[in-house]
């Protein structure tokens, strides 16, 4: 497993600075930056274990819904994940062309495509999970399992 800058974690220029200080800067105070750097530190890292397979992390998460959800259709998996239209077709198409997702008519609506995993989609997915959750957990490590499990729940009220 490729390192990420997250093995040796140090303080940025600003958090030195407002810690010498004893203040806060508005960057800190704010939920939304911090939010926004710990996405990039976590993409970045899982980013290390997909990348190898040709996967983008998004790739990863639309693998990983398909799993949950088989016959989702496009437009349910996009709003799930917070993916736009025309790039969730990008991705579906992407997938498809490597025989990872498989388009079958909705039984539901003839407009729309039921998405499913191909064989090689689901044993790639079986293979990576173990893989990301690891590096997850490493992202994670400086906090107790009881903070993990608030922080999640938190996000998720956030993100709902």
């Amino acid at each position: 497993m490729a390192e990420s800058s997250l093995s040796t974690i140090e303080p940025t220029r600003m958090e030195a600075a407002c810690a010498a200080s004893g203040q806060a800067g508005l960057l800190d105070r704010l939920a939304g930056f911090r939010l926004r750097q710990a996405q990039i530190a976590i993409a970045n890292a899982l980013l290390d274990v997909t990348q190898p397979y040709g996967l983008t992390v998004t790739q990863f998460g639309v693998l990983a819904l398909i799993a949950e959800r088989p016959g989702i259709n496009q437009t349910d998996l996009g709003v799930e994940l917070g993916i736009d239209r025309s790039t969730m077709v990008a991705v579906i198409d992407r997938l498809q062309n490597r025989d990872l997702v498989v388009r079958q008519a909705s039984p539901r609506d003839r407009r729309s495509y039921a998405l499913a995993l191909s064989g090689e989609g689901a044993a790639l997915l079986h293979e990576l999970t173990p893989k990301i959750e690891a590096r997850d957990r490493d992202v994670l490590r400086t906090l107790t399992r009881k903070e993990r499990e608030q922080l999640i729940g938190m996000l998720a009220r956030i993100g709902r």
